[in-house]
């Protein structure tokens, strides 16, 4: 999850990438409510629990959709 803000006329968002905030994490069959964190542009994000265990993401391709606070996530 993300903050957002329309940026002009045509709709396009500004989505803040870098800091910290809730995620969803979809792995090896489990269901993880992480966070994520990214400390600059050229950082890589890296997800953790609640906790603070970071969380394994498995080898191959990995899809990461970014969505705003107010969406509502079922599965």
């Amino acid at each position: 999850y993300a903050d957002t803000k329309v940026i002009d006329g045509e709709g396009r968002l500004d989505v803040k990438v870098v800091g910290t905030g809730k995620a969803l994490v979809f792995t090896n069959g489990q269901v993880y409510e992480a966070v994520w964190k990214k400390d600059n542009k050229q950082s890589r994000t890296t997800y953790t629990t609640a906790d603070g265990q970071e969380i394994p993401l498995s080898p191959g391709q990995t899809w990461v959709q970014v969505v705003r606070h107010d969406t509502n996530v079922t599965y």
